[in-house]
């Protein structure tokens, strides 16, 4: 589900298993070392949605990869939540490294407010100045 109405959804790597994953989702991040071939090969990715893979290990095995792979992992989250897309941020079991991110692209840009709905903060969702625009 949901978390409130940031855009974002937590689940296992069951939840970003293709293409049934397309469904409910318009990009995946997943945070494990474990791919599906077909997303691995670009194959299981359609043109209109989005895929990365930030290969992080299961617990204590790689202690550091989460910590390095964070800020890709945030960007390419926000990135999509701004354009207003449906983001699954998965891990093994969605309890650890997937709640993390979430956690992050939360506190750097959602509101926190209690009653707020963890929606994003307003200057995300500005019209006036949009991530392509600041690209080109």
């Amino acid at each position: 589900s949901i978390i409130g109405k940031s855009g974002m959804s937590i689940g296992t790597r069951q939840s970003g298993r293709p293409p049934a994953c397309w469904d409910d989702f318009d990009a995946i991040l997943n945070v494990t070392a474990m791919e599906y071939e077909e997303l691995a090969s670009g194959e299981g990715v359609p043109d209109d949605k989005a895929y990365l893979c930030c290969p992080v290990a299961e617990g204590k095995k790689d202690k550091y990869e989460l910590e390095n792979w964070l800020a890709v992992a945030v960007v390419f989250v926000i990135t999509n939540l701004v354009r207003e897309r449906r983001v699954l941020i998965h891990c093994a079991q969605g309890m650890d490294r997937s709640v993390a991110v979430a956690m992050a692209v939360s506190a750097l840009f959602c509101n926190l407010d209690e009653g707020s709905d963890l929606a994003l903060q307003p200057w995300c969702t500005d019209r006036h100045t949009s991530i392509d625009e600041e690209v080109s």
